[in-house]
């Protein structure tokens, strides 16, 4: 019996080194680390935020009528830029801008769209990043556009206020939707819409990036980028592409799949799980780390990937970000948790898999998927 016992412990040991997996793996010591984490929760109406080691400050406290979308965050100098778009009861267009340590700074579109159109005027910061003392957001504005079309998507980014417009792509329409500046060069992940010839003007789209206005294309037929990360001169870029499967006609299988993936210096690495959507990037010294979330009988499960392994967190979770700190990986997003009986979504991250739920104001009726850590850095 005694033999047993040690020969169950040996094998405990051994499965314990084989698979890397600690108690501090479990639960590392992050005391020395200051988090933040931007998003939004729902009260009543978006209000847009950031948390510093889970303490929260509002973008638009007190009720004043605004409400603000986050989308991304950068923290550079210790100051802590935030962007996003907003409006307020008075004026129901949408303005891009950002924040730095919750101060706001409107970032000029210049639409040429009228006034009495305001679904037209729409504009978005989509992404931001800080080097120095500057700022660079990614995003776009609608122009106006001859019949029949009306209205155009027109990207661009600012550096600081200075709007830059995108204009290399074939057709009417592009999306920006990340921004990385390294080394002064200018680094956008997003995609365009291909011309398509006998048909509607909109139909398929490309994964690309720009460097520094100059687009290049990514592999993979209607494909997009979600998120873009460059380390030591490679372009990393996460994001998916629609696979046709055959025969379209079989009802359990689908005509077409979205397939989530990732790019190295254009070279496509697929991600096999099924039912995946990858949102973000980071690479540590060339180990890439993606998070996502994945569905898992029928609930969404987020989900991270370290060079295509993955590991899976919690039932009716998602996860929009990720950031990598002395190996330890640090995820955004959202959970579902138990109010009075209900059940209300709540910005969170995890550190591994150890989920920390960030502060939010509740009110009495159930809150959203949209109340999300939408992005997370940690110094």
């Amino acid at each position: 019996m005694k033999n047993k016992r040690i020969l169950l412990i040996v094998c405990i040991i051994v499965l314990t080194i084989m698979h890397g997996c600690t108690k501090d793996d479990l639960n590392p010591d992050t005391s020395k680390y200051t988090v933040y984490v931007a998003g939004q929760y729902d009260g009543y109406r978006w209000i847009g935020c950031y948390w510093k080691n889970g303490e929260r400050t509002d973008f638009n406290p007190d009720g004043n009528g605004m409400t603000a979308m986050v989308t991304g965050m950068s923290v550079s100098n210790g100051n802590v830029y935030v962007s996003g778009y907003y409006h307020t009861n008075e004026n129901w267009v949408d303005v891009p801008c950002y924040w730095k340590n919750g101060v706001k700074t409107d970032l000029p579109c210049e639409s040429d769209n009228p006034p009495t159109t305001p679904h037209y005027r729409v504009s978005y910061a989509m992404d931001i990043f800080a080097s120095g003392n500057d700022v660079y957001t990614a995003g776009r504005y609608n122009v106006g556009d001859d019949f029949p079309y009306q209205v155009r998507v027109q990207p661009c980014y600012w550096k600081n206020t200075d709007r830059i417009d995108i204009t290399d792509y074939p057709d009417r329409n592009a999306e920006l939707t990340s921004i990385y500046v390294s080394n002064g060069d200018v680094y956008i992940g997003g995609k365009y819409y291909v011309p398509v010839t006998g048909g509607a003007p909109i139909e398929e789209t490309r994964a690309c990036y720009w460097k520094n206005g100059v687009k290049t294309d990514l592999s993979g037929d209607n494909s997009f980028v979600s998120d873009i990360f460059v380390e030591n001169g490679k372009v990393y870029a996460v994001g998916g592409y629609i696979k046709a499967n055959n025969p379209p006609f079989d009802p359990d299988n689908p005509p077409s799949v979205t397939i989530s993936c990732y790019w190295i210096d254009g070279e496509k690495v697929d991600i096999e799980e099924k039912s995946v959507n990858a949102k973000a990037i980071f690479v540590d010294n060339g180990t890439v780390y993606i998070a996502g979330h994945i569905i898992l009988n029928d609930y969404f499960h987020a989900c991270y990937w370290k060079d295509n392994r993955q590991t899976t967190l919690e039932s009716q979770t998602t996860a929009s970000s990720i950031f990598v700190k002395d190996g330890i990986v640090f995820t955004s997003g959202n959970c579902s948790v138990k109010r009075n009986g209900e059940s209300w979504g709540v910005p969170c991250y995890w550190t591994n898999t150890k989920r920390t739920e960030l502060p939010v104001l509740f009110y009495d009726r159930e809150d959203s998927g949209a109340n999300d850590a939408v992005a997370i850095y940690v110094e």
